[in-house]
């Protein structure tokens, strides 16, 4: 079989033969088969990867098999903006001049057993690390750095960015969402509730500004590291996650909570 014959469903069968190298070659007449929806889901997620790679993908590399299988078998089923998005980075970051660095499997099969609310929260909450402590000299990596990290985000704004229905239940899904990111130890222990109902798993916080129902948690370096991944850096240390010299593009339609703050 000509290597371009499977390549051609996806569209540019020259683009994706850069982005994966000879991995290109498990390509083949199965995805003939896929339907037109799960096509361009694929297509989705290696334009995301080109996005992310940018000039990197003039180097040499390649992608392992293992995370081409996931991102064509789990991937082709995503159809909401940020699972995409985690996707496409995972697969950029596993771009690799290693035949043998295979982490990025690891990744795609977390990102497949979250829900999207689970990924959902786990952007939100990186993302507003980022920004609350940018360019702060905290290592994530040290527990004793990680607490100085906690953070509280106000539940009514935190509500609106997770774009909860008006007929659902927000506490049952936020339940959901950050139990399962404590599971997977993307975060490292969570409460919310009134200030005072707070007191019961936090100390007394510094903020004064902390006035209503919130949601507090910790960081992990997992958490920070899946993160990283998602947003194609595979080899960005987790103590320069908040420098400024690194720079995580935000993601389309998805609002930042308004209201939130530095916890201790």
């Amino acid at each position: 079989m000509e290597l371009g014959t499977g390549l051609a469903v996806l569209g540019s069968a020259k683009l994706i033969e850069k982005i994966l190298g000879p991995t290109a070659e498990y390509i083949g007449e199965g995805l003939k088969e896929f339907t037109e929806k799960r096509v361009n889901n694929i297509k989705r997620i290696f334009s995301i990867a080109r996005e992310q790679l940018g000039e990197r993908i003039e180097e040499e590399g390649q992608v392992p098999p293992r995370v081409l299988k996931g991102v064509l078998e789990e991937g082709s089923f995503v159809e909401d903006e940020l699972s995409a998005q985690y996707f496409g980075g995972v697969l950029a970051a596993s771009r690799s001049k290693y035949k043998n660095d295979d982490r990025g499997t690891s990744f795609i099969s977390l990102i497949t057993k979250l829900s999207s609310y689970q990924l959902h929260l786990h952007f939100i909450l990186y993302s507003l690390l980022k920004k609350q402590f940018r360019d702060k000299r905290l290592n994530i990596a040290s527990s004793k750095h990680r607490r100085k990290l906690r953070m509280y985000i106000d539940l009514f704004s935190l509500e609106n960015s997770l774009q909860i229905s008006s007929d659902q239940q927000f506490d049952t899904i936020l339940q959901h969402s950050a139990f399962g990111l404590n599971r997977e130890t993307l975060i490292e222990g969570f409460a919310f509730g009134t200030p005072e109902n707070l007191l019961d798993y936090y100390p007394e916080p510094e903020n004064t500004e902390l006035d209503s129902k919130s949601f507090v948690f910790t960081p992990s370096a997992f958490g920070v590291e899946l993160f990283l991944w998602a947003h194609g850096e595979a080899n960005t240390p987790l103590d320069w996650f908040l420098s400024n010299t690194v720079d995580l593009q935000s993601v389309e339609n998805i609002e930042l909570p308004k209201k939130y703050g530095k916890y201790n």
